[in-house]
């Protein structure tokens, strides 16, 4: 199931700008996606992962986290979906893989904001059932448990540093 956009509009002007664009990007990939364009759907949601880096690589993501977080791991989500479609179990679980690592680096950085740290956390629970779905499906692998247990550490550290 593809993820839709649904951010609102935020006041800081690059923030606003980026994920404009970013929500445009989605909006045409989900309608090549519709039309069973995989390959133009995919083109697309590639560039609107490559805005949501940018929004996260930004002075965006210090503004809104919680915006920037949800859009990278949709954008990604999204891309997987397009791999999942084209029969493409590499890609589809590079891109289930991809948002959760991010987000446990995120969510574990001492020098990251309190509040993109909790947001990472808050997404970190999305995409842990992307990864058990994926596992569901498909059987545990490595690389799979391997960021299940990193992301459950991270969460942990973090409820560790709440109570201090």
């Amino acid at each position: 199931m593809r993820a839709q956009s649904s951010l609102e509009p935020i006041p800081h002007p690059d923030a606003q700008t980026g994920l404009a664009q970013w929500r445009e990007l989605t909006r045409q990939a989900n309608a090549a996606f519709d039309r069973r364009q995989f390959a133009h759907a995919q083109r697309l949601y590639r560039q609107a992962l490559q805005t949501a880096l940018a929004l996260i690589a930004g002075s965006a993501f210090a503004a809104c986290p919680d915006d920037c977080l949800a859009a990278l791991v949709v954008a990604h989500h999204n891309v997987s979906e397009t791999h999942r479609q084209r029969r493409d179990p590499v890609g589809t679980l590079e891109h289930l893989c991809l948002p959760h690592e991010a987000l446990i680096r995120i969510a574990a950085d001492p020098h990251a904001p309190d509040a993109a740290r909790r947001r990472a956390v808050h997404h970190l629970s999305r995409t842990r059932l992307a990864l058990l779905d994926w596992q569901t499906r498909h059987g545990a692998c490595a690389r799979t448990q391997a960021l299940l247990r990193d992301g459950l550490s991270a969460l942990s550290s973090l409820s560790a540093d709440a109570r201090h």
